[in-house]
């Protein structure tokens, strides 16, 4: 298979999850044979295959799941063991369709299903019959340490009834059964992706896309490119496309590292009449041709006072990028452009077999029992604005879960009286509201450390060998007093934190609180580490921390980030798996998307070949 690149929560071997819906992936080829059970009279078509189950071809398969397989013994012994703490984890458990203490192999838990239900329906003389029931191929449970493959599994419902033998299957046929022969294709269960932006995601995917690596999206392919000249060729190629000559061009992607220098002089080259506005890889910048300025009305004394404007460039960053976004936000997000993003996602979704996407980190800001309006973001909105987009997507019913994780970055620990109202409303999130598809994860929250790996605002020991500063997303002294009280409240925490410095500060101040304040679930996962030591790492392990990683980072990025102002000691600690799984360190994977790409098999494939 083709070294794609996308995430996937390794925690998805963990057994409840393998009796969760399975996704069919539009990815793989339908299934050849499928027959409807019917009087010997009848003429049976082919039904469509059932959503929940995901099938794809053997041949393109195979190097993958060899590599799952791989992966999964790597991480096995923790996380069967390991409480559902971290995002995953807890999807899986939000999500599990069986109540079962214990853990168990696919084929006893669905002994288990079966037994009661026979149990139940023996004594009131009822069959149990089975919707669909599916043999014929190599049927992988991804339970344990090795490949376990069975013959045949039974849905009813949309749920799994039965995962064994195709002779024990055949037993819950009827009439109505349809019998799907995947025809030597493989079968695998759904992935679960731990963290997505379907807000930001809904504008990205709504515009342009150049970027250094390639995107599969529906039905198109963005190829990436790197190399000063091959940039502006293609984004000329992108002008000239789009023939609205009013509309805005907005394209996401420009990395100085891949793309080499941009600026306004360079823009106007390529049009003097369109307007275009390109975004950094990090969305925390743009350029802006002289045609955007006129549309837009752009005046630089209308800037002064907000940092990182420069002009000439027409370049706006930091504080500069906060005034542009307000003038820019009606064209850059339209509701057709949400809502037609929105789309794209699910198509992504279902295209890569994932039954379950969780956003750790869904805003609440905008909530008048939170902050208020003035905690808006500038682009995607609100709270209800975000939520409402969300909700009208999920109407449409796609073939996966939504799970959100509150931002609690906002809460002010110094403020007895706002610091109750805000974990009031936190609190009361999953019961006001929670829908059929979408719901809020109760009692647990996520918080920022440092800044992003796109922006390089990462948060170093010893700093950048370039002498550029990353920097705190929130002030240390204000994170640990947010640490300390969610932790004493027994919440769940998600912090996001991708520099070694920042990782050291957190497991500093969550040692101190496992002093203080001890329970018996750990209940803190790091998210999005990228750099990482090997002190800490011991240190995590010991602490019983739990981890979300992003290989990609280490497949697209390392060598470039090793010219581009990292010193050789942080180098060697990018995004380290196998210092993860020796010290048997329950972790899983993420996208970020739309960050990196979402593709779980291809980044399975990258992380055990690091």
């Amino acid at each position: 298979m083709s070294a794609q690149y996308f995430a996937l929560s390794v925690r998805w071997c963990l057994p409840v999850v393998l009796l969760i819906n399975l996704l069919f992936s539009t990815m793989a080829l339908a299934a050849d044979e499928a027959i409807t059970r019917a009087p010997a009279t009848a003429t049976s078509s082919a039904p469509a295959v059932d959503p929940t189950l995901s099938v794809i071809q053997a041949s393109a398969i195979t190097p993958a799941v060899a590599v799952v397989a791989t992966a999964t013994a790597t991480t096995t012994a923790t996380t069967t063991a390991a409480p559902a703490i971290g995002a995953a984890a807890s999807l899986a458990a939000e999500h599990s369709t069986v109540a079962s203490a214990g853990v168990a192999t696919v084929s006893e838990r669905a002994d288990v299903i079966d037994a009661t239900s026979v149990a139940v329906n023996a004594a009131a003389n009822v069959k149990i019959v089975a919707d669909a029931i599916y043999f014929g191929g190599d049927i992988l449970t991804m339970l344990g340490s090795q490949p376990n493959y069975i013959e045949s599994i039974a849905t009813k419902d949309k749920k799994i009834i039965f995962a064994g033998s195709k002779v024990a299957a055949m037993e819950l046929s009827g009439d109505n059964t349809k019998l799907i022969n995947i025809s030597g294709k493989t079968l695998l269960p759904g992935f679960i992706d731990s963290n997505v932006n379907p807000s930001l995601t809904s504008i990205l995917l709504s515009n342009e896309i150049l970027a250094s690596h390639t995107w599969n999206l529906p039905g198109q392919v963005n190829a990436g490119v790197t190399g000063h000249f091959a940039y502006l060729q293609l984004l000329k190629e992108k002008i000239d496309v789009d023939t609205q000559a009013a509309n805005t061009l907005f394209v996401w992607g420009y990395q100085p590292i891949w793309h080499g220098e941009l600026s306004r002089t360079m823009l106007n080259e390529l049009s003097l009449t369109k307007p275009v506005i390109v975004f950094n890889r990090a969305f925390n910048s743009a350029y802006v041709n002289d045609a955007a300025i006129a549309k837009y009305a752009l005046q630089p004394a209308e800037f002064v006072g907000l940092s990182e404007l420069d002009w000439r460039l027409g370049q706006f960053s930091q504080g500069a990028w906060l005034g542009l976004l307000p003038r820019i936000r009606a064209d850059l997000v339209t509701p057709e452009k949400r809502q037609r993003g929105l789309n794209m996602l699910s198509q992504l979704v279902l295209q890569n077999g994932i039954t379950t996407i969780a956003d750790t980190g869904f805003t609440v800001n905008g909530l008048a029992d939170f902050n208020g309006l003035d905690g808006e973001d500038i682009v995607a909105g609100g709270f209800a604005r975000q939520l409402q987009a969300l909700k009208t997507e999920m109407n449409n019913t796609p073939p996966y879960d939504v799970f959100l994780i509150p931002d609690a970055s906002g809460v002010d620990p110094q403020d007895a009286t706002v610091t109750e109202r805000q974990l009031a409303t936190l609190a009361a999130l999953p019961a006001t509201y929670n829908t059929g598809n979408i719901k809020f994860l109760p009692g647990q929250v996520t918080l920022t450390a440092d800044g992003g790996f796109y922006s390089r605002g990462m948060q170093i020991q010893g700093g950048y060998a370039d002498g550029h500063q990353g920097l705190w997303q929130t002030p240390l002294n204000q994170l640990q007093q947010q640490l300390s009280l969610f932790w004493r409240l027994g919440y769940h925490l998600h912090v996001a934190s991708a520099g070694d410095l920042a990782v050291e500060q957190i497991i500093n101040f969550n040692r101190a609180d496992q002093v203080t304040w001890p329970r018996q679930q750990q209940g803190l996962v790091l998210t999005g580490i990228d750099y990482v030591t090997a002190p800490q790492i011991a240190e995590i392990a010991k602490l019983g921390i739990e981890v979300v990683v992003n290989p990609y980072h280490y497949w697209a990025f390392a060598d470039k980030y090793a010219e581009a102002g990292f010193t050789e000691q942080s180098r060697d600690n990018l995004v380290r798996l196998d210092r993860l799984a020796q010290r048997h360190i329950a972790f899983s994977f993420q996208s970020d998307f739309a960050m990196t790409p979402m593709e779980p098999l291809s980044q399975v494939w990258m992380a055990v070949n690091q």
